[in-house]
């Protein structure tokens, strides 16, 4: 990732730069795929957004929204946990971020806090599409993707996953905001997918609410999970305004702290990042 300047708007984007030679070594190229084709299909104010493809002989780039508050991974690794206000607001997003993806028919499978960036004006958007999918209505599939920890039952098992494995990953990510750790954790790897199979998530000091939602999310089997619209009308959720959420009008709970429009300090820095961004056009290459 890079953050640079485009010289047609004057506007700081990001571009995700890929290595073609990497991408057919790792057998990715579908993932590549998918992902482009996903965010240029979306248009959510929860998600980050596309603005074009571009290609070198060597080299894949996609173009995105620069959202500089950073990743809730780094907020969390701040703060720790969350009171249950917090974890409300982000959550409320995070749900209509899954409702609007499903309702374009794309599963997203790669929930966690690393990929959920917190904008300028402290609302959330999620990126990295890389794992997310287009599926036919009725469609399942069966391929192994996403973060150990965060995977539901029924892609461990390989017995065939769609929108429900989303609102697993919620559950998880809920609970880490609280808790500060994932349900089902193990340093074996084997015991991690055993618990995920077979395990109960412990819950220490919260409510019954919050207890209920993440229960209702960490349903080992599919059809019985919350999910959609009965998500929106959980008890935990009893207070909150949808409407007012879509619209963007709920107060954050956090603003991160910027110098400007290219103030990157929320990321972790590397060498290349420490110059001014340069000045690039982002329609000098062919699209991929």
């Amino acid at each position: 990732m890079k953050v640079v300047i485009d010289c047609q708007t004057g506007l700081p984007v990001v571009l995700k730069i890929m290595d073609k030679v990497h991408i057919i070594r790792k057998g990715q190229i579908d993932h590549v795929n998918n992902e482009r084709y996903v965010l240029s299909k979306v248009h959510s104010p929860f998600i980050v957004q596309f603005y074009s493809s571009l290609q070198t002989p060597t080299h894949l780039y996609l173009v995105l929204e620069f959202v500089q508050g950073g990743e809730m991974f780094r907020y969390l690794e701040i703060r720790n946990t969350l009171r249950e206000d917090e974890v409300r607001f982000y959550a409320a997003e995070l749900v209509l971020a899954l409702v609007y993806l499903h309702g374009v028919k794309a599963i997203y499978r790669d929930l966690k806090p690393e990929n959920v960036l917190i904008s300028a004006s402290g609302h959330i958007k999620l990126a990295d599409f890389g794992f997310a999918k287009i599926l036919k209505p009725g469609d399942r599939t069966r391929t192994l993707c996403g973060t150990p920890e965060y995977l539901a039952p029924e892609i461990v098992d390989r017995a065939g996953h769609g929108a429900e494995a989303d609102w697993w990953q919620l559950g998880i990510m809920i609970y880490e905001m609280l808790f500060a750790c994932t349900p089902f954790r193990d340093s074996d790897p084997y015991q991690l997918y055993a618990n995920i199979l077979s395990g109960k998530p412990e819950f220490p000091n919260c409510s019954e609410d919050v207890k209920a939602l993440i229960s209702g999310l960490l349903e080992k089997e599919p059809g019985n999970r919350l999910g959609d619209e009965m998500v929106k009308v959980h008890a935990f959720f009893a207070d909150v305004d949808w409407k007012a959420v879509a619209a963007l009008q709920l107060r954050p709970p956090y603003l991160p702290r910027l110098a400007d429009s290219v103030d990157a300090n929320h990321f972790d820095a590397y060498s290349e990042q420490q110059e001014q961004p340069p000045c690039v056009l982002i329609d000098v290459f062919p699209e991929f």
